[in-house]
């Protein structure tokens, strides 16, 4: 998934060829300032929804900023499921409980424990008691198929939504639009102003 901040000022940068090189930088500070608003924002209001760190939404996404040649800034965002420890998993005597959403309390599930994935590390897992899986010797090199251990009752690991999909939220969305809308224009009119006062008084 990618975000895409573009603004076309070629026109008017044609009919200015003098303003060209001011304004072109006005644009390039005024992209990147926004767009990082823009993913500031967007961070904010995914965890107004989820109960995700700000850390791990900053992990899944990338940013190409703005310069002279290129007029765009873009954020990308990939990220694989978060397991529910991520989402603030617990454990409690009648299984492993999670809050994925903020609206709403914990929700318990059952027959669901945390451990490590393999025994001696330290990052935690939620895992579910699966008795219709086949017991095995086997054990799964991928963290998001299915577990097994040997000589004993299979599991299954549990996952929440991935931070691509908390971007794609309708709300998120919408707030890096308003967030656009609303400082775009006006810090364009600032640096503007700001380089063509410098450009008047080094006349």
């Amino acid at each position: 998934m990618s975000v895409v901040i573009n603004v076309d000022f070629s026109q008017a940068l044609r009919k200015n060829k003098k303003l060209q090189a001011l304004t072109r930088k006005a644009i390039v500070r005024s992209l990147n300032r926004v767009g990082d608003q823009a993913r500031t924002a967007a961070s904010k209001q995914i965890r107004e929804q989820y109960n995700v760190k700000a850390g791990d939404i900053s992990k899944a996404s990338k940013t190409i900023r703005a310069k002279a040649s290129r007029l765009q800034y873009k954020i990308f965002v990939r990220s694989g499921r978060l397991g529910l420890m991520k989402y603030g998993a617990r454990k409690t005597n009648k299984g492993a409980t999670v809050r994925i959403k903020k609206t709403g309390g914990r929700k318990l599930i059952p027959h669901s424990f945390i451990a490590p994935w393999k025994k001696g590390e330290s990052e935690q897992w939620v895992f579910l008691r699966d008795p219709k899986l086949p017991k095995t010797h086997r054990t799964s090199r991928r963290k998001d198929k299915a577990f097994y251990l040997k000589d004993a009752e299979a599991r299954r690991s549990l996952f929440g939504p991935s931070i691509t999909q908390l971007y794609a939220n309708k709300k998120v969305a919408k707030k890096i639009r308003d967030t656009i809308d609303q400082n775009l224009t006006k810090r364009l009119n600032h640096e503007l102003n700001f380089l063509s006062k410098g450009m008047v008084n080094k006349r």
